[in-house]
């Protein structure tokens, strides 16, 4: 199991993106990426608007790719917890404990906490 793509589901699971009527779901956009540059589409509410769901799939793990990594201007760095990524998402604290939850889960993995390091999700490709 891709440990970054579990990541993306555990987040997406969080968002409305799961609903067909949703902004999230219409714009194909999981992680609700917000944009922040004029070339790219986007609606009313500054949600980044993808035409296919492999490409708001895509940008998703771009986005968690860089910020677990540390190369994002989002104030995290690799060594970063969970609950801090969680952060970048603008999404309330209580959220990381559903995010743990999915994520032992599917990574079948109990030792992952609030507390993980982003490192964890791209090291050695991201592979469990």
């Amino acid at each position: 199991m891709n440990r970054l793509e579990a990541l993306a589901d555990a987040i997406a699971a969080c968002t409305n993106y799961s609903d067909p009527a949703s902004e999230e779901y219409q714009c194909r956009n999981p992680l609700a990426l917000k944009t922040f540059t004029p070339k790219h589409e986007k609606s009313e509410s500054g949600l980044r608007v993808f035409k296919r769901f492999e490409s708001g799939h895509k940008a998703a793990l771009y986005d968690l790719q860089v910020k677990c990594a540390g190369d994002s201007r989002a104030k995290v760095t690799k060594d970063s917890s969970l609950k801090e990524l969680i952060r970048c998402y603008s999404m309330p604290n209580q959220i990381v404990d559903y995010v743990v939850v999915f994520l032992k889960k599917a990574l079948q993995d109990e030792t992952i906490s609030a507390e993980t390091q982003l490192h964890y999700f791209v090291e050695k490709n991201g592979h469990a």
